[in-house]
């Protein structure tokens, strides 16, 4: 299966095609719909406008703290880094329906969810802005990053994905943790990562091209 490639033109809003948002495991056609817009401003910064219909439970979402360990729950992810190769070094950005945001530095030698490192990034230290908002069972939000976390200048090729974990389940008890049986693991580019849902893979990720 090919993968799926964006042209992004500077200063120029850019609806995505989401209807390739599939189930990590198998790339199967998620229930849940997505909406995903980019745009790439004069002052390098990635604005990524997202919309994620069919969640249920985002009250049962406990953790408002950034850089708490917000994969645990229901989260909207990105995942870039720098080329077009199978990037071993990306950034990893997670915003969730509290509005609140995990960063880092991602290492991963092996294309592989075993074996990787991550380097947490202060929230103040960032340079990134986000808001959410939440109506019935749809929430959304915008992200905005420096590409200076991505990239020392500022590159004409990258790696990306989007991410959505989804619970299925209403959960029962506070700090609860997703699990494939409970939560549904969503991906723009499906990772196809077999029977345990795995987002860490960068042979997967789709492709960025970003023009004057």
């Amino acid at each position: 299966m090919d993968l799926p490639v964006i042209v992004l033109a500077k200063n120029k809003l850019r609806s995505i095609d989401c209807s390739s948002f599939g189930l990590a495991q198998n790339g199967n056609i998620a229930n849940q719909k997505t909406s995903l817009a980019l745009l790439f401003d004069s002052d390098n910064y990635l604005h990524i406008y997202f919309e994620c219909f069919n969640n249920m439970y985002t009250a049962f979402n406990d953790m408002y703290n950034h850089n708490d360990p917000l994969y645990n729950q229901e989260v909207f992810e990105i995942f870039i880094g720098e080329g077009f190769e199978d990037c071993k070094n990306y950034l990893e950005v997670e915003i969730n329906p509290n509005n609140a945001t995990w960063i880092g530095k991602i290492h991963n030698p092996n294309n592989s969810n075993i074996g990787i490192e991550n380097t947490p990034i202060t929230y103040e230290n960032s340079g990134i802005t986000h808001e959410v908002s939440i109506e019935n069972n749809t929430w959304k939000g915008h992200l905005t990053i420096p590409i200076g976390l991505v990239s020392a200048n500022v590159a004409s090729e990258y790696r990306l994905n989007f991410f959505r974990i989804v619970a299925t389940n209403q959960p029962n008890e506070k700090n609860w943790i997703g699990n494939e049986s409970t939560c549904d693991y969503l991906c723009w580019s499906p990772s196809f990562s077999g029977e345990n849902a795995a987002f860490h893979l960068p042979s997967k990720f789709g492709y960025l091209k970003i023009e004057d």
